[in-house]
C-alpha cells in the first residue's frame, strides 16, 4: 500500500493506492483520476516510520587483524609516495 499526495480539480488529497511500487501507483492514479491529476509526492508508510534497532558488529579479540599483509599500493611495507604531475 502506497500513500500518495495528489491534487485533483484544485483539491489536495491523500489517497491510499493498493500497489507495491510507485510506478504502479502512478498507473493506477492516472487510470482512476485521469491524466489531469498532479502527484505532489509519496508519504511514508507507518511501518517505515518505525526505527529499527541496529546491532553493531562486535570484533572478537581472538581474530586476526590481518597485520601480516603487505601495505601500500606497491606492496612494500614502507609508505608509498604520491607525486602530482605539474
Amino acid at each position: 500500500m502506497i500513500k500518495a499526495d495528489i491534487v485533483v480539480a484544485e483539491q489536495r488529497q491523500i489517497v491510499d493506492v493498493p500497489v507495491a511500487t510507485e510506478s504502479e501507483a502512478i498507473r493506477v492514479l492516472w487510470n482512476t483520476y485521469g491524466l489531469g491529476i498532479e502527484i505532489k509526492g509519496w508519504l511514508p508508510n507507518k511501518k517505515s516510520n518505525v526505527l529499527e534497532e541496529v546491532q553493531d558488529e562486535q570484533v572478537d579479540s581472538n581474530e586476526s587483524d590481518d597485520s601480516n599483509e603487505l601495505g601500500g599500493a606497491s606492496g612494500s611495507t614502507q609508505g608509498d609516495i604520491l607525486q602530482a604531475n605539474e
